[in-house]
């Protein structure tokens, strides 16, 4: 498993449009982390609070199915609002 923090070049192009979302949405107060495992066969965005090192996780790759689709409104929306909330655990969409 290897996670880096989001470089566009780093990325597949099949899944940089959901990256590219997520930068524009979140970067100014959040990281956006790549994470990818068994040979990249699994990907996954993740939106990373550094104060309170909560992310929401977002699977884009796994095993032969990718997400071919940009994140919907209500997935923004909740994404936001897990990592203004209280909470101490990640959620993974």
């Amino acid at each position: 498993m290897v996670d880096s923090l989001y470089r566009p070049e780093e990325v597949d192009q099949e899944l940089r449009p959901v990256f590219e979302q997520l930068a524009q949405e979140f970067s100014a107060n959040y990281q956006v982390w790549r994470r990818v495992e068994d040979f990249g066969r699994f990907v996954s965005a993740a939106v990373l609070s550094p104060s309170s090192r909560v992310a929401v996780i977002v699977p884009l790759r796994t095993g032969l199915r990718s997400r071919s689709s940009l994140l919907t409104p209500s997935e923004i929306k909740k994404i936001r609002e897990h990592l203004l909330s209280n909470s101490t655990n990640d959620l993974q969409l």
